[in-house]
């Protein structure tokens, strides 16, 4: 069974400040809490294909790929390698100027 559940945040900052921190691949640590390294492990460090290993606070780490990639606005991941109890599952962040 699919399931779909969606975040929104409002950020006082421009938007081109917000897709340079998305971009930086590798250091999803600074503005994730809850996880302590980042580093890609592939040889592709930005856009379509760039793969970073999250390792969290507790030890537990995960993979992240970009397989969907819009040039200032985004991109979507593809999660794999984790113990959590799922199939499959896809995330996906996007800026939008307001």
């Amino acid at each position: 069974m699919a399931h779909h559940a969606e975040s929104t945040i409002k950020v006082n900052l421009p938007a081109k400040q917000i897709l340079n921190i998305l971009d930086d691949y590798a250091s999803v640590e600074k503005f994730a809490t809850t996880i302590t390294s980042s580093p890609i492990i592939n040889d592709i460090h930005r856009g379509l294909g760039a793969k970073r290993r999250c390792t969290f606070k507790d030890g537990s780490s995960l993979v992240e790929e970009i397989i969907e990639y819009q040039e200032g606005q985004g991109y979507t991941m593809r999660l794999s390698d984790h113990s959590l109890p799922l199939k499959s599952m896809q995330a996906k962040m996007s800026v939008k100027a307001i």
